[in-house]
């Protein structure tokens, strides 16, 4: 073969690439191949993550707290647990305090491996403060309880990063790594259907939410980085995908990478963007409606299997300390109470999870701010396309009843967050003002496809020439079971 094949609706694609790929399998056909993809990610992420934190701590436990006491007032222990910001939002000291002093335990100190399956804390900051106070005068580190429920690798991040820099810089690094995160996502994304497209589906995470308060709670900015910077990859991982067992494997590895650094804090965010981002793929190779929905399903379906995977092994791992009744009867009762528990103004209702967040969202003005921000973007948008009219007769999506009708199937996917808040009512009520960040991206997703479905012309896919894809007139009716 030689020469260049023209793309359907695009720019030529050289031939050379095109005679490195790989002969697709039989229908129903698992590879050896498949099933590496799905495996490594599972077996080396949570080695990675245990690899940190038994790093993190062999760092002397009096670095971190002499640390933490000398950050004074712009350290964590300086405020309660749950401060309003400027934005009237509520900050999350307490998990700072808890991710920062893990493993500082003088009474039951052990060996590195020990100290960071047991994951023992001080706790939550007005705890955390009288501890090190204490230790201030006795030098003696006591923590308060065990919090091994979770990998906490965040924690294997922060206390290094508070030792050498100390909390002012960290938490600049931290916050500057979630934005650069945010960005790669967005010129990923840019580069394949177009700036305003990017904005409108990315937007409104970061005018629409707490984003640029992130800044006083590094365990968040941690965890919503990760996410989003996990999303920019995967969209290379779908685009190499082209049946659905290696959608379910780009998904897995996706939520694979998120749990270690994550505490139930961005899973409909991060579960929906993955989602979104195999069906947004698809729909670039005009994929039946059908392919959409059973890809995006095998896409999310992967991800909650990589996700709870790699919780699992925690689990397993401190039960050979611990004792397996012992880690079921906290995973049950942890369960339970997250789906359908009641406390103090939270009720076991499914529908009091959405109701909670969504109200929050209203209430904070940020469902206005994406709203606002929506309208400004398809003004743009629409201002452009009058603009090519005047000089170009145009066909595209706008006039293109399939994509409409794909692009009306891939918005579906922004009900997938109050699925979740549902599910977990619980977890959602209690934290409502954590949890709401997923209606951002809904809105997103909405915003997203109504600009794709009026565009005056397709977007130009760019592809990076180290690794061969094909056309896209192959792709018509190539995602296979």
């Amino acid at each position: 073969m030689s020469g260049n094949v023209q793309r359907e609706g695009n720019a030529p694609i050289n031939a050379t690439s095109l005679s490195a790929l790989e002969v697709p399998p039989r229908v129903g056909q698992i590879t050896r191949n498949d099933l590496n993809r799905l495996a490594r990610p599972l077996l080396l992420v949570p080695m990675v993550a245990f690899a940190l934190l038994v790093a993190s701590q062999l760092l002397p436990n009096q670095q971190v707290a002499d640390a933490l006491l000398a950050a004074g007032s712009d350290g964590p222990l300086a405020a309660g647990d749950h401060d309003p910001t400027f934005l009237n939002t509520l900050s999350d000291r307490w998990t700072e305090c808890t991710a920062l002093t893990i493993g500082l335990d003088d009474a039951h100190a052990g060996s590195p491996v020990e100290s960071a399956l047991h994951a023992r804390t001080m706790g939550n900051c007005e705890n955390s403060t009288d501890r090190l106070t204490q230790y201030a005068e006795t030098g003696e580190l006591i923590s308060t309880a065990e919090y091994y429920r979770y990998w906490w690798t965040s924690s294997a991040l922060l206390q290094p990063a508070v030792v050498f820099l100390g909390v002012p810089l960290s938490r600049a690094l931290f916050h500057g790594a979630l934005i650069a995160a945010t960005f790669t996502l967005f010129r990923a994304w840019q580069r394949r259907i177009g700036a305003l497209a990017a904005l409108a589906l990315l937007g409104p995470i970061v005018v629409a939410t707490d984003f640029v308060t992130l800044y006083d709670a590094m365990p968040q900015a941690i965890s919503l980085g990760v996410a989003l910077f996990v999303a920019a990859l995967s969209i290379g991982w779908f685009e190499r995908s082209t049946r659905h067992i290696q959608f379910f494997a780009a998904g897995s590895t996706a939520g694979a990478f998120l749990l270690p650094f994550d505490l139930m804090i961005s899973i409909p965010l991060a579960a929906t963007l993955t989602v979104a981002t195999a069906m947004l793929v698809l729909f670039q190779r005009q994929a039946s409606p059908k392919q959409l929905l059973v890809a995006g399903a095998a896409a999310g379906a992967g991800w909650g299997f990589g996700y709870a995977w790699v919780w699992a092994t925690k689990w397993l791992a401190i039960s050979l300390i611990v004792g397996p009744s012992k880690v079921l009867e906290n995973i049950t009762s942890t369960v339970a109470f997250r789906v359908n528990g009641e406390t103090n103004q939270v009720t076991s209702s499914i529908i009091d999870g959405p109701l909670s967040n969504v109200r929050y969202w209203i209430d904070n003005d940020f469902a206005f701010d994406a709203l606002l921000f929506e309208l400004i973007v398809v003004l743009v948008a629409a201002a452009l396309m009058i603009r090519r009219a005047k000089a170009h007769s145009l066909t595209g999506y706008g006039a293109d009843k399939a994509a409409r009708a794909r692009l009306l199937i891939i918005s579906m996917t922004a009900a997938l967050p109050i699925v979740w808040y549902a599910f977990a009512s619980n977890h959602s009520q209690i934290h409502n003002w954590i949890m709401f960040r997923a209606l951002a991206l809904s809105a997103g997703l909405i915003g997203v496809c109504l600009l794709l479905a009026t565009q005056s012309h397709a977007p130009t896919q760019q592809f990076d020439d180290a690794t061969p894809r094909e056309p896209l007139a192959h792709h018509k009716a190539s995602v296979t079971a």
